[in-house]
């Protein structure tokens, strides 16, 4: 008989540990933001926790002293019933210090990441910039050529022009003679026919 009372009480402790570390986990991530399995609560806090218990009420001082697992029916249902009351989770210290240095940590990496990743983007663009300048110099010493390809060209039209207007300078003067000769020639036939005509009259006798 004395042995089944046991193993009732046991249960009954049982079930109501695993009701209390439902509730306190629950309040620490209500509070907090932190999931804490129900496993893992623990009201002695002197390991190194994410969370540490604020205690408004003194009476209640004596069940944060063991650990939840030493604990009676009653404690467990006065702390189901106090928590987020009588007492609630804040973050440790020293976890609020382990998460700035980690961001800080993870921030420094960042910015190095970043850093490595404009320096790359900055070099290619340089090559990119170096590659155009030298494009660029093909281009002008491509112009001064063409340039000076044009004014030679240039150079030899005018010429040439000159040569033309010489030419046809010449060639209006030869014509002129021509045109004088021609009418020369004509003239001397017209005489030669005359005195031909002439010469072929019949004398008086």
């Amino acid at each position: 008989m004395e042995e089944h009372l046991s193993r009732i009480s046991n249960e009954n402790r049982k079930y109501w540990r695993v009701i209390c570390r439902k509730r306190l986990s629950q309040h620490i991530w209500e509070a907090l933001g932190l999931r804490i399995d129900p496993s893992e609560v623990r009201l002695k806090t002197g390991e190194p926790t994410q969370y540490l218990w604020k205690i408004d009420d003194s009476s209640l001082q004596p069940l944060f002293e063991k650990h939840l697992s030493k604990h009676s029916v009653g404690a467990y249902k006065q702390l189901c019933q106090g928590v987020g009351e009588s007492f609630y989770a804040i973050r440790s210290e020293t976890t609020d210090k382990e998460n700035v240095q980690l961001s800080l940590s993870d921030r420094v990496q960042t910015l190095q990441r970043e850093n490595a990743e404009l320096t790359q983007i900055l070099a290619n663009w340089m090559e990119r910039v170096s590659s155009l300048q030298d494009e660029k110099t093909v281009a002008e010493e491509k112009i001064c050529v063409q340039e000076s390809t044009i004014t030679e060209a240039q150079q030899t039209i005018s010429h040439l022009q000159q040569d033309v207007q010489q030419w046809v300078a010449v060639a209006e003067y030869y014509q002129l003679r021509c045109m004088h000769c021609s009418e020369a020639l004509k003239q001397t036939i017209i005489s030669l026919q005359a005195l031909e005509s002439t010469m072929n009259l019949p004398r008086s006798t």
